[in-house]
């Protein structure tokens, strides 16, 4: 489950980050193209399940060795599967003609549509896989429900993605300023998002629940035996359910929900039926062990900082885009450009997604487990009834003892780990204090990720960024087109606002060079001379100069005002006096402020 979670964050981040080109047309090379690459994807899946199939009736090693690994053998193909899903998105214009005009609808449909090809090609997967389950496992079903069954497993996973769309249109429907704001408040994003985590935490299980098609283990022996057990555990749980995943066929248990009230113990009837009771009452003890140290909640913590290292990804991702030359919109519509940018962005958030969830929550993971086994040693007294249920899922799972797993460890190694901690209790301890410096340094990790977060959207340093970002992309747009004079307008109206006052007039300069009578121009680079606190750039005889002539192109308030200040400054007040008074018989707005420059002068007139 984790393999497909982690697929399936990889497939958001693909369909995402997908270049959407403007102009795209349908033709039938664009639909050749879009069908070789769906045919091939199938056509190379077929043959590998053929190929695995024959060498099982004809090898009977081979065949137990598949038996052990079929569930791998599985997940593997559903990983390969998004190479040919990354492909359509990004050799084709799918995302573009498909995804682009449906997200303009609706958020939650264009992202549908985005994953649809990756649904289709694990539904391909599950069907073809199906024959080679017959001859290693047996079958007691059809084709179509072994896929429903293995998508009824899967798909669960998506829901908090769905939901967070949906309820993205839905704001956006019934509160378009509520969704605006939030859209410009980065703050507001940040702390958004650890409020959707904690809700979905919450009440997920209760959908996921019904998606599985869960249902409450009825009144009788065991159902006493395993209340009794969660009693004498501590274990508070809303119900305890039998888990049908694929089709009930899996020896497994689960505990799924963050608080007793939604909270669900999870145990396929196929486990209830292979387990001794003293074997099934070790692995309650075991997912005891998960809500008794707040794994479930800690779960969650993981989730938040993978959300506060997007937001540090993205805001740095901008940067290097900025500094690439590319930020400008101009820029970022020629199809190569396009097509590179959103490449090398997916190609790095891919890599953070693996270090972060393959790597880190991996070894977490993994101590969990230990943690989680070593409660229900301490819980039972003795390691014998989870070791020797662990022994019995492995022979009835294929003979699994040996193979790896990157979240949960190998069988053999959790078996080991018990035999030695009953043997030797400083283990526990050891593991205990391991344990604590993982979750405490992963919790300092995720506090600094976000704090940086924070600062990079707000505060000084988020607006330095917005500054490197908005001057960086002016000037990639100034390279492309020198003679853009309204690029060059803006850029320098950036420099004056930051108070970078000789880069404000060296770009107001290059300005007038190419338009000697730009009133705007004429008039910002006058007021920069004449407000100035540095002595070198303070040139009010320059401002009075420049200010005249935008008043005799463009006699405007505020460029009025100016021409105001400018006399005020070379002491010809009763000139200034005059000026900011023909600037309010022109001011439809802000009236105060002219009125209070009106009274500066006069009093300073009357007092001569």
């Amino acid at each position: 489950m984790y393999g497909g979670i982690l697929n399936f964050l990889i497939a958001i981040v693909i369909q995402a980050l997908a270049p959407r080109a403007l102009g795209a047309r349908w033709g039938a090379l664009e639909l050749a193209l879009m069908a070789g690459i769906l045919a091939g994807a199938l056509a190379g899946c077929r043959w590998w399940f053929r190929r695995l199939m024959a060498r099982a009736l004809h090898d009977a090693a081979q065949s137990r060795e598949l038996r052990a690994r079929f569930s791998g053998v599985v997940q593997r193909q559903q990983t390969l599967m998004l190479v040919p899903f990354a492909l359509l998105l990004y050799a084709t214009d799918y995302a573009s003609l498909v995804v682009g005009p449906a997200a303009t609808v609706s958020e939650v449909l264009g992202s549908a549509l985005g994953i649809l090809p990756y649904l289709l090609l694990l539904c391909a997967v599950w069907w073809e896989a199906y024959p080679l389950h017959g001859v290693l496992l047996g079958q007691d079903g059809t084709r179509a429900r072994f896929v429903v069954a293995h998508a009824r497993m899967e798909l669960p996973v998506l829901v908090p993605w769905v939901v967070l769309m949906s309820l993205s249109d839905l704001v956006g429907l019934l509160w378009p300023a509520g969704m605006a704001r939030l859209h410009e408040e980065p703050l507001l994003q940040l702390l958004y998002a650890p409020l959707f985590l904690v809700l979905v935490g919450i009440f997920l299980p209760v959908l996921v629940k019904a998606m599985w098609g869960c249902k409450p283990i009825p009144p009788g022996p065991l159902r006493q035996r395993l209340d009794a057990l969660c009693t004498r555990l501590g274990l508070h749980v809303g119900e305890i359910l039998y888990w049908p995943i694929l089709e009930g066929r899996v020896l497994t248990a689960g505990i799924v929900g963050l608080l007793p009230r939604f909270r669900y113990l999870l145990i396929t009837p196929a486990l209830v039926e292979t387990l001794p009771a003293d074997e099934l009452d070790g692995v309650v003890a075991h997912e005891a062990g998960h809500v008794r140290h707040g794994h479930l909640w800690f779960f969650l913590f993981f989730f938040l900082g993978y959300v506060c290292l997007l937001a540090v990804f993205f805001r740095l991702a901008e940067a290097g885009i900025a500094w690439w030359g590319i930020a400008d919109p101009e820029a970022l519509r020629r199809p190569r450009v396009n097509l590179a940018t959103s490449a090398a962005l997916t190609v790095g958030l891919l890599a953070v997604l693996f270090a972060y969830f393959r790597l880190l929550f991996g070894a977490v993971s993994r101590a969990f487990e230990r943690q989680a086994d070593a409660h229900a040693l301490e819980a039972i007294g003795r390691a014998g009834p989870l070791t020797r249920a662990l022994e019995r899922i492995s022979a009835f799972s294929g003979d699994i003892r040996d193979l790896p797993s990157w979240h949960h460890g190998s069988i053999g190694e959790r078996v080991a780990f018990l035999h030695h901690a009953a043997a030797d209790p400083r283990l526990l301890t050891s593991l205990r204090r391991r344990v604590r410096l993982l979750t405490l340094g992963f919790a300092a990790g995720v506090a600094l990720t976000g704090s940086l977060a924070v600062a990079l959207h707000t505060g000084s340093l988020g607006q330095h960024l917005n500054r490197f970002v908005a001057e960086h992309g002016l000037l990639a747009r100034l390279n492309r087109e020198p003679a853009d004079l309204n690029g060059r307008f803006v850029l320098a109206n950036l420099y004056q606002e930051w108070h970078r006052e000789a880069d404000a007039e060296r770009a107001y300069q290059e300005v007038l060079r190419l338009d000697p009578r730009h009133p705007e121009a004429l008039n910002n680079l006058a007021w920069l001379y004449v407000t100035s606190a540095d002595p070198q750039r303070f040139r009010p005889e320059r401002a009075l100069a420049l200010a005249e002539l935008a008043v005799a192109i463009k006699p405007a308030a505020h460029i009025l005002d100016t021409l105001a200040e400018a006399r005020y400054r070379v002491h010809d007040r009763a000139g200034a006096v005059a000026a900011i008074r023909a600037a309010l018989t022109r001011a439809p707005e802000n009236r105060a402020y002219y009125l209070e420059q009106l009274r500066r002068f006069e009093t300073t007139a009357g007092g001569q």
